[in-house]
């Protein structure tokens, strides 16, 4: 199974969490968008190599359309008193559409379809 990695799949594996060290060998199929996220949560966190680490970090990366941003949209607004993010929203709806499981610890997606949901 291949997976699309939202920026807390991807901030789990780049902390070495041992819940997520099986997907560390599967391809990381991410988004731009994802990526900044990523990079705001570990400047966030105080590392200071974050632009390195995700420079150097090998992704296959999905350019969302604007019908993806409209899919991404419209996903968010069906579940609007849950608040999903906009980024999240955009990976879930991406990752339906290429056939990917979208690896998750989001507990706002944990018993959606085609979410695996992994919390540390």
């Amino acid at each position: 199974m291949s997976y699309f990695f939202d920026s807390y799949a991807i901030i789990e594996i780049l902390l070495g969490n041992q819940a997520f060290e099986k997907y560390g060998a599967e391809t990381l199929t991410t988004t731009e968008v994802c990526l900044a996220e990523t990079y705001y949560a570990l400047l966030r966190i105080g590392r200071p190599d974050a632009r390195s680490v995700l420079s150097n970090l090998r992704a296959d990366i999905i350019e969302p359309s604007r019908n993806d941003w409209f899919a991404a949209v419209e996903y968010r607004l069906s579940r609007k008193t849950e608040r999903i993010s906009l980024v999240d929203a955009l990976g879930y709806t991406i990752s339906r559409k290429n056939g990917l499981k979208f690896l998750t610890g989001d507990e706002k997606f944990k018993d959606i379809p085609g979410v695996e949901y992994l919390k540390k």
